[in-house]
């Protein structure tokens, strides 16, 4: 996605999925958008402001560090990295390097939701 030049634009707990296997999947690309375009005006950054980077704000530009800021906030809340902390800042690939080198983090106990995304159907 990032390689083809988007930002999802709305990577929170509920819309990444963990299957068996070490599988995972992203859902909910309603805002995606080519990076650089606007967030949406309704754009909820309040509610979801510890998943959010800080200039990923309704109307403002969306970029790809603002998806990889998510990625890092939202593995802190799924992954225990006490032993293993993952640098702030860090790119994509060092985000995706980093779990392949720690495959067997100790998960966080989180609540299993059947409702994944909240999105309205559309």
């Amino acid at each position: 996605m990032h390689t083809a030049g988007y930002v999802h634009g709305d990577l929170l707990p509920r819309n990444v999925l963990f299957g068996k296997k070490n599988s995972g999947f992203l859902i909910d690309f309603d805002l995606l958008r080519k990076e650089n375009k606007p967030y949406v005006r309704g754009f909820n950054f309040a509610d979801f402001e510890d998943f959010r980077h800080p200039d990923a704000k309704p109307c403002k530009q969306m970029k790809k560090i603002h998806d990889v800021h998510s990625l890092y906030q939202i593995s802190h809340y799924f992954f225990d990295l006490s032993k293993k902390p993952i640098q702030e800042g860090i790119t994509l690939k060092g985000l995706i390097a980093h779990f392949k080198a720690n495959e067997k983090l100790p998960v966080n106990a989180v609540e299993e939701s059947k409702d994944s995304s909240g999105s309205p159907n559309r």
